[in-house]
């Protein structure tokens, strides 16, 4: 009796086994030797991503998709948007290129600067059941009839596949015709544009660039720059560090290298392995509340007699809101490096932001602290209290973490032709989702604010109480 308890695994230990058993063939999966493609095809552009690009973690995640819903005439907002993907894609060919593995660990995007058969499958149209059409339809019924259908695939599969697909797709999707709803004829139908982004080569300030050129209200395509900054992965060190009176950096911040250490890589695959998909919720950011909260602030600073910071964003606000909902033991925030680390702008394509780590509530649970860790000495970027330490390796495998994430900022109404626009909203797989919870600040059009959070503890109505004026 005692030697089979001695010998039999307890049921952590089998999970933990799995859990590294998965990671392991995860491993051996992306780091096999390439095959060849089946098709060679002449390569007039080619680009080697960045070190961050190439991990696993952006290798495993699933493309940046989002649906907006019309009514309108489908087919004159299908036409539009056929020319202007070709004329995007034309501007950007990188769009309608191949990932494949290089010389080193890093991967490789290389594309042709002519019009291909593969630029021109960065346009589709499709059908789809009438139900799917309409933004109130519960969100999982979208995600499984919308995003699996039309969106790219993770990275890994398209570095991994013989006949590589699309980085890049936009799909009209409307009802059959004689369907009911009127839009595989009518003028007054209702259609949705499904816009997928391949994750690896592009973030969210880049998928929104994108978007916003197939507007028919905006200044058309233009051409991003695809040429990757090479000192980016030192810069953002400095930036997410202290910066002294002599330049030189006296404390880098540890929130990149706890995110991709041993512990938190393990527990990322634990979340998606070992536990049920999270609830999906979704609030409106009214008004009122993001007033009521920025004069709460303010008094509050007034009276402690900060000075620093001088404002507070919406972003700020709803950043500390959701990590003191979630009561988590680490927040995450994602941050744009666009703007903040020179050569780079808004023209640059590629993947140029990372996190900033949160301990507890004496770093999110306050407005001014969001604020203020994006203000530190010399442009840097690190949580009020540093000297608090993230979860150690054992600490890291069961860590309650929150990822807020803006695409706010980033957004401008996607106008078509003859169609007026209801409803913008990001589609993410539930069962995708790698933290404890998920928070997408977004816009569902111009002048509103809303936010998408996938949770594993909370519900519609916490959310809901927690914005409410």
């Amino acid at each position: 009796m005692h030697a089979m308890a001695i010998m039999t695994p307890s049921p952590p230990v089998c999970a933990a086994l799995s859990v590294v058993a998965a990671a392991s063939v995860a491993w051996w999966l992306l780091h096999r030797h390439p095959r060849k493609p089946l098709l060679e095809e002449p390569v007039e552009g080619d680009q080697e991503l960045l070190e961050g690009e190439s991990h696993l973690l952006l290798r495993m995640a699933p493309a940046i998709n989002t649906v907006t819903f019309y009514e309108g005439d489908a087919g004159a907002a299908a036409a539009h948007l056929r020319v202007r993907v070709a004329e995007v894609v034309g501007a950007n060919p990188w769009l309608a290129g191949r990932l494949a593995r290089g010389s080193n660990s890093r991967v490789r995007l290389s594309w042709q600067c002519v019009p291909s058969a593969r630029s021109e499958a960065c346009f589709g149209e499709a059908e789809a059941a009438a139900a799917l059409l309409d933004p109130a339809v519960p969100y999982e019924e979208l995600v499984r009839g919308l995003s699996l259908r039309f969106s790219v695939p993770p990275g890994s599969a398209c570095v991994s596949a013989q006949l590589a697909p699309s980085l890049y797709r936009v799909t009209v999707v409307r009802s059959p015709a004689g369907s009911g709803s009127g839009s595989g004829s009518s003028t007054s139908g209702r259609f949705a544009v499904v816009v997928s982004l391949s994750h690896m080569v592009a973030d969210g300030a880049t998928f929104y660039a994108l978007y916003g050129m197939l507007s028919s209200a905006g200044g058309g395509a233009r051409s991003l720059i695809v040429a990757r900054h090479r000192e980016y992965s030192e810069d953002v060190k400095a930036a997410l560090g202290e910066q002294a009176g002599d330049g030189m950096l006296r404390c880098g911040d540890d929130s990149g290298d706890w995110l991709t250490s041993a512990g938190a890589m393990l527990g990322i695959a634990r979340t998606l392995l070992l536990e049920r998909a999270p609830r999906v919720l979704q609030a409106a950011v009214p008004e009122a509340w993001v007033a009521n909260e920025k004069a709460k602030e303010a008094l509050r600073r007034q009276v402690m007699g900060e000075k620093t910071p001088t404002f507070v964003s919406t972003n700020d606000l709803l950043t500390s809101a959701l990590m003191t909902l979630t009561g988590c033991q680490v927040g995450l925030m994602a941050v744009n490096f666009r703007g903040r680390l020179p050569p780079l702008s808004s023209d640059w394509a590629g993947n140029y932001g990372s996190v900033v780590a949160y301990r507890g509530e004496q770093d999110f649970g306050s407005s001014s602290h969001i604020r203020r860790s994006l203000q530190r000495p010399g442009g840097g970027v690190r949580r009020v209290h540093g000297e608090r330490p993230l979860p150690g390796f054992a600490a890291s495998l069961a860590a309650r973490v929150t990822l807020v994430t803006s695409w706010a900022t980033f957004h401008s109404d996607l106008i078509l032709p003859k169609a007026a626009l209801k409803h913008h909203l990001p589609l993410v797989d539930p069962v995708t989702v790698p933290m404890t919870h998920c928070a997408f600040i977004f816009r569902p059009r111009a002048g509103c604010l809303a936010v998408l959070v996938l949770s594993h503890s909370l519900t519609q109505s916490q959310l809901e109480q927690a914005l409410s004026a």
